[in-house]
C-alpha cells in the first residue's frame, strides 16, 4: 500500500513508527521501526503477495528493492531530482514527511509515488528547501529501549487523559500534544 494516509490521519501510525521520534534524518532513520508497526506493515504487504501466488524470488526482489528505495529516501542526500520529484519520492519530499515544521506536518505521506499526495492535497515540496528540524512536535521519545517500545501506549493513556476519544476524528494529533514528561 503506497498511501498510508487514512492510518496515519489516526495518529495510529505516529504512535508506533518510530522513525517519527527521530531529530535528525539519515539513512539509519529508515531502518528505526517499532516491533508493532513492522508486524503489522508486513503482513498486510507480504501475506496478500504470498497469498496471490507471487514467487519467493519475486517477494525477495521487491524486498530489496523497497528496502533500497526506503534507505535512499531518509538519507541525506542533498540532490534535487529535477522533474523526477513529481513522479516518485525523494529524499527531499520525503524529509518534509518527517519534519516538524508546522508548514510539513500532515504532508507527503506516499512512499513510492507522490501522486497520491497530489490526488490527497498533502503533497508539499516547497523548491529547493529542506526542513530545518525533524521530529513530532511537543514530543521527545523517551530514553532507553524499552521505555521507547512502551512509549505509543503511554501517549494514548495520555490522550485518554485528556478526554479525548481513542480512534475519534477529534483525537488530538501527536504532532501537537504537549509533553508533560
Amino acid at each position: 500500500m503506497d498511501d498510508y494516509r487514512h492510518v496515519e490521519a489516526s495518529g495510529v501510525a505516529v504512535r508506533v513508527d518510530g522513525r517519527y521520534g527521530v531529530e535528525a534524518m539519515d539513512w539509519l532513520a529508515g531502518s528505526r521501526l517499532h516491533i508493532v508497526d513492522v508486524l503489522v506493515t508486513r503482513s498486510l504487504t507480504y501475506i496478500p503477495l504470498f497469498a496471490l501466488g507471487f514467487s519467493e524470488w519475486a517477494l525477495v526482489i521487491y524486498a530489496v528493492l523497497v528496502s533500497v528505495q526506503a534507505t535512499m529516501i531518509h538519507a541525506n542526500i542533498r540532490f534535487l531530482f529535477g522533474p523526477l520529484c513529481y513522479f516518485f519520492v525523494t529524499p527531499q519530499f520525503h524529509h518534509w514527511h518527517h519534519s516538524d515544521e508546522s508548514e510539513g506536518i500532515d504532508k507527503n505521506f506516499a512512499v513510492h509515488l507522490p501522486i497520491w499526495d497530489f490526488l490527497f492535497g498533502s503533497f508539499f515540496l516547497p523548491g529547493n528547501r529542506w526542513p530545518r528540524s525533524y521530529g513530532v512536535q511537543g514530543e521527545k521519545l523517551p530514553e532507553g529501549f524499552v521505555r521507547q517500545l512502551a512509549a505509543p501506549f503511554r501517549r494514548r493513556a495520555r490522550f485518554e487523559e485528556l478526554g479525548t476519544n481513542s480512534g475519534s476524528s477529534s483525537e488530538p494529533r501527536p504532532h501537537s500534544v504537549e509533553s508533560s514528561e
